[in-house]
């Protein structure tokens, strides 16, 4: 089998897969066989700085050259393949959000190579683009409920493992310091705004608190439309008070926004702790319990589920949180 048709045949294991991790390793063995390279690394830009992900905290700001965080920063900004020479050749592939694939080279790569690349990557974002049809939000291009249990599943699996989170939505470095949590956020009074300017104006609202929410948190943060004017986050930090804080940023992000036609537009949010044995229901149970409390203080805040008492029956929430889990 000669090169040409070695490159064919990993691209075409593109085609086939329907998982993320597994498409991303699929491209990541397509790039191997195309430039045959020293390393191929997976960098996305968190907290400030860029990190190798895979390798717990790993920093690689001030340590790289100058040339590469450009190159870097070019691939994430414009979405194409940007190739540096130096000293250490290399060529960025972007990948997920804030996310690119680092190719280093012995030797600068050749214009065959490139365009073989090229088209790798057509594939590659083609599939990505099938799966986000299926898994996001059509209104505001957030996570669907879809695919909230298997991401659950793995955040509790490796608080128990230590394995790494990857993938191409949410990508991060694990750490064995690290806790999972899960936010539930609902809109305040949001029936009020579709009863009296429409469901257009609700719907802008929504896309609008879903931007605030995203530009809110970090990359590597998972959210989701749970349907109506109901959010779910699944966040990794060391601490309640971390957590409190990253939900403490969205409320006033929202609260301080100016909504077109609507004014005053609040959210209220509870969340809590995921454990190695959790499930799906019984920590959005927990996380929804928090958010009533949360409204029955007047809404506008933020309640974490630790602080309820654990006997306590709030009304039409004991026996169904109202959601279905796939």
């Amino acid at each position: 089998m000669n090169a040409s048709h070695q490159v064919l045949t990993q691209v075409a294991e593109l085609t086939g897969l329907r998982s993320r991790d597994r498409l991303l390793e699929q491209f990541k063995t397509c790039l191997q066989c195309i430039f045959e390279p020293e390393a191929v690394r997976l960098m996305c830009f968190e907290d400030g700085g860029w990190q190798v992900l895979g390798e717990a905290q790993a920093s690689t700001a001030g340590l790289e050259q100058t040339n590469w965080l450009a190159a870097r920063h070019d691939t994430m900004a414009r979405e194409r393949i940007v190739s540096v020479t130096g000293p250490q050749p290399a060529v960025c592939f972007p990948v997920g959000q804030a996310t690119v694939a680092e190719v280093q080279l012995q030797v600068p790569a050749s214009p065959a190579q490139l365009a073989q690349a090229e088209e790798a990557m057509r594939v590659f974002r083609n599939v990505v683009g099938l799966l986000d049809y299926g898994e996001r939000d059509s209104l505001t291009g957030l996570l669907n409920r879809k695919t909230f249990d298997e991401a659950f599943m793995r955040m509790a699996g490796a608080l128990e493992g230590g394995t790494p989170l990857m993938g191409l939505d949410g990508q991060r470095r694990w750490s064995s310091d690290d806790v999972s949590w899960l936010a539930v956020l609902d809109i305040d009074h949001f029936k009020q705004v579709n009863d009296v300017h429409g469901h257009l104006v609700g719907d802008e609202v929504l896309l609008l608190v879903s931007q605030l929410m995203r530009d809110s948190l970090r990359q590597s943060d998972l959210v989701y439309r749970f349907g109506g004017e109901e959010f779910v986050a699944l966040l990794t930090c060391r601490e309640a008070d971390g957590m409190r804080s990253a939900m403490e940023r969205v409320r006033l992000r929202i609260a301080g926004h100016e909504f077109p036609r609507v004014t005053g537009l609040t959210v209220s949010a509870g969340f809590t702790r995921i454990g190695a044995d959790d499930t799906p229901e019984a920590a959005f149970g927990r996380a929804d319990k928090a958010v009533y409390a949360a409204k029955q203080a007047g809404r506008n805040c933020v309640v974490d589920a630790c602080d309820l008492p654990e006997t306590e029956e709030l009304p039409g929430q004991a026996e169904d949180v109202g959601v279905e889990f796939f």
